[in-house]
């Protein structure tokens, strides 16, 4: 088992590494790809695009038969970090 994520160190430097290369490919996203130009629309795009995420995992939570609690937090946490990424990245450049 890839015991990496389970020691305290090593897991705050993957979500450091893992936090960043997503608000760098959500500012390529946003800003090189679909030309946003408004912050409004940089929020709905990753409202709309944190929806489509969780949705595309609903499967992996019915064949794991994890919680459905704990599915809709961890989803709505994805959405509100993407959500607040995209008005950060458009606050800021």
């Amino acid at each position: 088992m890839f015991d990496l994520f389970h020691q305290a160190g090593s897991a705050y430097a993957v979500t450091l590494v893992a936090s960043s290369a997503t608000a760098l490919f959500l500012h390529f996203i946003l800003i090189n790809f679909f030309h946003v130009k408004m912050v409004l629309e940089a929020v709905k795009f990753a409202g709309g695009l944190g929806v489509l995420c969780a949705l595309i995992d609903i499967p992996h939570m019915a064949f794991s038969q994890r919680s459905l609690v704990a599915y809709l937090i961890d989803h709505a946490f994805d959405v509100v970090t993407l959500v607040s990424m995209a008005a950060w990245i458009f606050y800021f450049s």
